[in-house]
């Protein structure tokens, strides 16, 4: 199921079918606009196997369209907004006792429709994304191209939209390591966390990571000591992810460039995607190109344009064509933000909500939940 919403308008209404097109032009997903003065079975039974938001006028003595909407709610992916003139406890009570989950009363309200249909697209993501667990593995093609400002950022992101709990696991032994970035303490290093997890342990270890302000985001950090002779025992790791995807819906792994060569066919049997990025330059491209001849190519790598100019934001194909691969996904070049992001050590959404760089997380976001 991709995560493409059908919007099934049945209102014999002309003003309606307006309101509602221009209300939907605000809301956070992708959309297919059906609209029908009467309700249709027939057609909302073509797209069972997607999303399906239907939107129903109707009044109290409409029984033969609240049957149809029994009908159509006996399938879960069916979702259904009543809209009506009749202001009444009874209506209400009535549809909701026929499968409806919320109701508008006419003429609809932006606000309302606008939070309705969210509640219910941002549920059908949490059930998603509670289906399984990832590990998202990031690499850059050198240093110094924003791995860990994009991890802090993305993993913000992936928690907002899904409203699961992100672990970030940090490789780095360095000054850009994430929780320096972010200016928390570390109490309990990655290494005590894959020396110390045990079998039937894992909630009361992971209790120990770092928290981010009161987000979802965790974070195992390494600090300063390392993790070499941790990752020499794959076994061990191995375990470590295991009992980290019992409990994180996405596990962003910041792999430190000194242990990429010695740990990629660790990290490429453990992880689920690997997310390489790079920057539009020489160097940076003459070193994708060598990680992608040697262990990081294949189809769970995915290549992330970092710090992207405006021309490369809407047409990247000479790059795509030099590469010889699909670029996945784009994050535009802001110094502004990104600078006021790294002196408050927050992250770009807190500090610039608005900003097309926190856009592009966001659309990024939603890429990698309807792949994973």
């Amino acid at each position: 199921m991709n995560n493409t919403v059908n919007i099934f308008l049945f209102d014999d209404e002309k003003i309606t079918h307006t309101l509602i097109e221009s209300y939907l032009s605000d809301v956070t997903f992708s959309y297919n606009l059906l609209v029908f003065d009467n309700v249709n079975t027939e057609e909302v039974l073509k797209y069972q196997d997607s999303l399906n938001i239907i939107i129903a006028n109707v009044s109290l003595s409409d029984n033969e369209i609240l049957d149809k909407l029994v009908i159509l709610k006996q399938n879960k992916n069916n979702h259904i907004i009543i809209i009506s003139y009749e202001a009444s406890t009874d209506i209400n009570v009535k549809a909701m006792r026929f499968g409806a989950e919320d109701f508008l009363l006419k003429p609809v309200v932006k606000q309302d429709f606008i939070y309705a249909v969210q509640k219910i697209y941002q549920e059908f993501l949490k059930n998603k994304s509670s289906a399984s667990s990832s590990i998202l593995t990031v690499l850059s093609a050198r240093e110094g191209e924003g791995k860990t400002t994009f991890i802090i950022n993305l993993a913000e992101e992936l928690s907002s939209v899904s409203g699961e709990e992100v672990l970030i696991v940090d490789f780095n032994n360095s000054i850009r390591d994430v929780s320096m970035m972010l200016n928390l303490d570390i109490s309990y290093s990655l290494p005590w966390f894959i020396d110390n997890i045990k079998d039937n342990n894992q909630d009361e270890i992971f209790d120990k990571a770092i928290k981010y302000s009161d987000s979802l985001v965790s974070i195992v950090a390494s600090g300063m000591l390392g993790v070499k002779k941790f990752t020499k025992d794959i076994s061990k790791l191995d375990f470590f992810f295991k009992k980290a995807k019992e409990r994180y819906r996405y596990i962003l792994v910041d792999l430190n460039p000194d242990l990429e060569e010695y740990n990629a066919h660790v990290l490429n049997k453990l992880s689920d995607s690997i997310y390489i990025l790079f920057e539009n330059n020489k160097d940076s491209l003459v070193r994708l190109k060598s990680l992608m001849l040697s262990s990081w190519d294949g189809s769970g790598v995915r290549l992330i344009l970092n710090k992207a100019a405006e021309d490369m934001m809407n047409n990247s194909d000479i790059i795509e064509k030099e590469i010889n691969k699909n670029i996945f996904g784009k994050i535009p070049f802001n110094i502004f933000s990104s600078l006021q992001s790294y002196k408050t050590r927050k992250t770009l959404k807190e500090t610039n909500p608005n900003m097309d760089i926190v856009a592009s997380y966001h659309k990024l976001t939603l890429d990698i939940i309807n792949r994973d």
